[in-house]
Formats: structure tokens, C-alpha cells, sequence
């Protein structure tokens, strides 16, 4: 381990673009007790576990705060809580930087995680989200989704880090446009944003290494346009032709999204489970205490002002549906214009990937949570079907798995889960929370599997 490396990942303050703070003494003083004899990797997972003793998520809106605000306010987004983690480890000696996706392809939003170098290498853990081993969290299957993952250098530029949670190829992008910008875009809560911007070369050319989905390729100049909806599936070289297109709100796109994986992480073992309970009953007891404790701190108002994104393409309107796979139909109109969403065809609306559980079929399992809404809205609507449903319905009670929601490309917070097993065992839909006419929907697609 060079002296560079050291200054980077252990004595550098910073992590991201946060406020600076000297939150060492703090951290260092707490957490030196319980790392006595513990080799790097199992401290690693002991200041994690530290974290969501103290941390847990909340979304907002406002810029990222420093490691000690949202260590005495107790919340934070998921930006907040890897900073946040980033900076315990570096208190602790560990050698820690800030992953994430600036935008997914495969489902609204984005995440940002932690990696720790131990073991002679980089390892992944999600921050404030204590588990018994490394390179384990729920992101672990979406990120293999990803068409960028990276992370953020001490000078403020980033590491690609794509290659080392998905399939990547060689992007090979031609515009003609020599020392021009090449934004790459993704469609994302309805509009197209950027998730990363590169120079053209003498040649007008850039390259780079990402997922194998969609993007839109933007090159701007002064004077100069032009812009491609790039097919990664369909190849990884792409001429950009310019001008301003026109685009048809009556022609329906399609933006795909990279291909779910084939398989996921071995469970952990009866032993390992154990212990994950012990740690999130750990974590969630001594946080409730923490957080009474600072009651002040954890209702003081957040900083005004938004995260700081760049902002989406504005000079058109976008409508868009998005498909159980991770895929959205889209329409394209001129800025302003009101769109309708496209309607999606019942074998749109199918397409096979794997569950992280076995399970034989055709069925329909549902995740209730009987006595509230939405799942009595469903329960209604199933009983009012004018035909028995065309395969059993398996309704569940317990939580969902712990990886199954996020696999699938949904919130686990939203009750009922639905998903729809074909005989091959794959999930061919799912669904999440309310939407009228479910009921029907689902018997209508159950009976294509039969």
C-alpha cells in the first residue's frame, strides 16, 4: 500500500462534495474499543454495523451533509449514509471510497454504496446496512443492471468502476465533432438524465467502457448538435449523425435496459443468518436510543437546496411507460407538449428472469399484508374476477426474501408483491403496491403462460 494511496483512501477528509469537518476524534474515539483484535475484514463489518447503530435512511432532497450531521441527526439518503461510512472507516484505518450509479436504467433513482480495500482488494458493503460478510447487499443483483458505476477521486474526478459489478463492453461513439461534448443519457422518473460527459477527440470520437443497454448520445458544440438513441444490445460502435431530429409523439420507442443476471450471490449459511438478525436487532435497539437521545438534532431542519444534479434534457417532452422488465415504451414531443404514456401490449408486459428463490409454477405469489390498503383493494378485486383465477394463488404473509423486491426491480416497502411464476420457475412479471384493474391484469397475463 503506497503513501499516495494511503493519503487518498484513509487520510483524505473529504468523500464527496460534503462540507468539510474534523469528525476523526469522534469517530476514532468510539469505535477504537471494539475493533481490539479483530483482523481488517471483520472490522470493516464491525464499523459498519457501528454506522447503523447510529444512521439509518431517509430520503431528502438537500445537499449532502457533513459525516457529523448525519451522525447526530441519525438519518440520511443513501449519499449521506456512504458518506457518512466512508468517513468512519477512514477514522478507523480502513481504506474506504464512495461507489455509485448516477442514474439506473432498469428502475427510477440511483444508490451509492461503500468499498473497503482489505484482503489485498476492493470489496463492497452497503452502507449502514449491517451484513455478516463482505460483497453482500441488496444492490448486489441491480447493480449488475448498471450502465455506469464509479466513483469519486480526492482531485473530483472519477474511477470507472463498472467492470467490476457488470457486463460491460467497449462504447465506440463517432459525431464528426472534434473538441466537442458527448453527454450519454439515461431514461430515468420520466425524463432523460446524464450520467456522464466526455470530450471528443481530433477525430470528433470518444470511448468508453459501460453496460450493455440503452443510451441517448448527445454531442454539443457551439453551433453544433446531433444526438442517437444507441441500441447497446444491438452493437457497441455508434455515428452520431448531426442536426436537430424531429421525433413523432405517435411513434412509440422503446428504451431497454441491461439483462437481469443469470444468478446471484450463494445464501448465507443458517449460522450467517443468525447473526444478521442479531446485528439488525442490534443496530435497530441501540439507534432508536441514540436517536431519543438527540431529538433535537434529528428534527433540526436540513440545509435549503436541492442535491445538485444535473439537470435532465429539457428541450422536449417525454412520456414514457415502463415494462416489468426494466424496459420503457416512450413517446417524443416538442417541450411542453402534453404526452399520454404508451399502452403496453399483455406479452409487452412478459419477459422471464430469475428469481433468487426456488419456486415450482405456474402461480401467483402475493406478499399481503392483510387488513390494510392497498392489499385489501387487490383481495377485492380478485374475488370479483368473473373466472377462478387461471393458477393458484399463493398469498404470503411473511416478509418478502430479502433480495426478491430489489431483483425484481421494486420497492419491498410496497405491499401487496406480486409475481407471477411460470413453469420454468422464472418470474414472467411483477408487480408492486396498488394499481386498479391488477386483479385482471395478472389473470390475463397468467393465462398466456398456461
Amino acid at each position: 500500500m503506497t503513501q499516495e494511496f494511503w493519503a487518498e483512501y484513509v487520510l483524505e477528509n473529504r468523500v464527496n462534495d460534503e462540507p468539510q469537518v474534523d469528525y476523526r476524534p469522534v469517530f476514532a474515539t468510539e469505535l477504537a474499543p471494539r475493533l481490539e483484535g479483530l483482523s481488517p475484514a471483520e472490522a470493516a463489518l464491525e464499523v459498519n454495523l457501528w454506522c447503523a447503530e447510529h444512521v439509518t435512511y431517509r430520503f431528502n432532497d438537500s445537499p449532502t451533509a457533513d459525516p457529523l450531521t448525519t451522525y447526530y441527526r441519525g438519518h440520511g439518503r443513501c449519499g449521506e449514509e456512504s458518506v457518512f461510512t466512508v468517513a468512519a472507516m477512514r477514522s478507523a484505518g480502513i481504506p474506504a471510497r464512495q461507489v455509485y450509479v448516477p442514474r439506473w436504467s432498469h428502475c427510477d433513482d440511483n444508490h451509492a454504496w461503500v468499498e473497503v480495500f482489505v484482503e489485498g482488494g476492493w470489496h463492497y458493503l452497503g452502507a449502514c446496512e449491517p451484513e455478516p460478510v463482505l460483497d453482500r447487499g441488496w444492490f448486489t443483483a441491480p447493480a449488475r443492471r448498471a450502465m455506469l458505476v464509479r466513483s469519486r477521486r480526492r482531485d473530483g474526478s472519477y474511477e470507472n468502476q463498472t467492470a467490476r459489478y457488470a457486463p460491460t463492453q467497449l462504447w465506440r461513439f463517432h459525431t464528426g465533432c472534434p473538441g466537442g461534448t458527448l453527454t450519454l443519457w439515461v431514461l430515468n422518473e420520466g425524463a432523460f438524465h446524464p450520467i456522464l460527459t466526455l470530450p471528443t477527440d481530433e477525430q470528433g470520437d470518444a470511448v468508453q467502457e459501460l453496460g450493455i443497454g440503452d443510451l441517448l448520445a448527445t454531442v454539443e458544440a457551439p453551433g453544433v448538435w446531433g444526438e442517437l438513441l444507441c441500441k447497446g444490445k444491438q452493437g457497441s460502435e455508434f455515428t452520431i449523425p448531426l442536426g436537430r431530429p424531429v421525433y413523432s409523439p405517435e411513434r412509440v420507442l422503446r428504451f431497454e435496459a441491461p439483462d437481469p443476471p443469470l444468478d446471484f450471490p450463494p445464501p448465507l449459511t443458517s449460522a450467517q443468518r443468525l447473526r444478521r438478525e442479531e446485528m439488525l436487532a442490534q443496530a435497530a435497539e441501540r439507534r432508536a436510543l441514540w436517536a431519543a437521545s438527540h431529538q433535537d438534532a434529528v428534527n433540526a431542519p436540513l440545509r435549503p437546496g436541492g442535491q445538485g444534479f444535473p439537470p435532465s434534457l429539457a428541450d422536449r417532452a417525454v412520456a414514457c411507460t415502463r415494462l416489468p422488465c426494466g424496459d420503457q415504451l416512450f413517446v417524443v414531443g416538442p417541450a411542453g407538449a402534453e404526452l399520454a404514456p404508451p399502452a403496453a401490449a399483455p406479452d409487452q408486459l412478459l419477459r422471464p428472469q430469475p428469481m433468487p428463490i426456488r419456486v415450482s409454477g405456474p402461480r401467483l405469489l402475493a406478499w399481503l399484508r392483510p387488513g390494510e390498503e392497498p392489499t385489501a383493494h387487490f383481495l377485492n378485486e380478485l374475488a370479483a374476477l368473473d373466472a377462478p383465477f387461471p393458477v393458484p394463488v399463493e398469498p404470503r404473509t411473511d416478509p418478502p426474501p430479502t433480495d426478491l423486491p430489489r431483483v425484481l426491480g421494486l420497492d419491498p416497502e410496497q405491499l401487496p408483491l406480486l409475481a407471477l411464476v411460470g413453469r420454468d420457475g422464472l418470474c414472467h412479471y411483477a408487480g408492486g403496491g396498488y394499481q386498479v384493474g391488477s386483479a385482471a391484469l395478472l389473470a390475463r397475463l397468467a393465462s398466456l403462460l398456461l
